[in-house]
């Protein structure tokens, strides 16, 4: 992301943020925005925690006003966008009115997030945010869990005797863990869809590859895409 960000983007779109906190951990470029987008009920949950830490980083960048002459990194200001991300048009209204710049190039950022939406709905929010967004944009995502995660679910479930399916997205496919997806599928199939929304340059980095490059003990496969 940081790469991504250092290249074109002033902005960067969080779908599915839940408790993220990316735009205070992360240094990011003067003038950097974050638009978390979730439900409400998360929103609101979220702000309550994150009262202190907002005012915390309020302070930073007024103790570093001016460094955009120095070319110094500092946190991102946070934009929190209530909306439904499974109607990619009301998302985009939401975004839009909440100050985003659809005419700038954007970061977008799906992480444990696609498998919640349906094939379709996932199609049209990956399309609507391409056919949307400025030249330059970015959109880094992580895949849905597979079939064989499925299958440990399902036999979860009924060993727990319960016949959901739930868990988190960055938890998908671990030992005991029940899933709440509405898509199951590869990897693979997920940089496919990704590509027929109209994405270029799609790539696909297994979590072998981000592991050697990172020198990260835990990692997910990541797709990447450019406009």
């Amino acid at each position: 992301m940081a790469d991504a960000a250092g290249q074109q983007p002033q902005q960067m779109v969080i779908i599915g943020a839940g408790t993220d906190t990316r735009a205070y951990r992360l240094s990011w470029p003067p003038g950097f925005v974050v638009y978390e987008v979730d439900t409400e009920q998360v929103t609101q949950f979220k702000n309550r925690v994150m009262q202190a830490a907002d005012k915390q980083m309020q302070q930073q960048q007024q103790q570093h006003e001016g460094q955009a002459e120095t070319g110094r990194q500092q946190p991102a200001r946070r934009v929190a966008v209530v909306a439904d991300a499974s109607n990619a048009r009301d998302l985009w209204s939401k975004l839009v009115s909440s100050g985003f710049d659809p005419s700038e190039p954007t970061l977008y950022l799906l992480e444990g997030f696609i498998g919640y939406l349906t094939v379709s709905a996932g199609n049209a929010l990956l399309s609507h945010l391409y056919g949307h967004s400025a030249v330059g944009s970015h959109i880094i995502m992580t895949a849905p869990p597979s079939a064989a995660d499925r299958a440990r679910s399902a036999a979860v479930a009924a060993k727990n005797g319960s016949s959901n399916e739930g868990g988190s997205g960055e938890n998908a496919g671990a030992p005991g863990i029940q899933l709440h997806h509405a898509t199951f599928e590869e990897p693979i199939d997920t940089l496919a869809r990704l590509c027929a929304a109209g994405w270029q340059r799609c790539e696909l980095l297994d979590a072998d590859q981000l592991r050697a490059k990172y020198n990260a003990e835990h990692a997910q496969a990541l797709l990447l895409g450019k406009k």
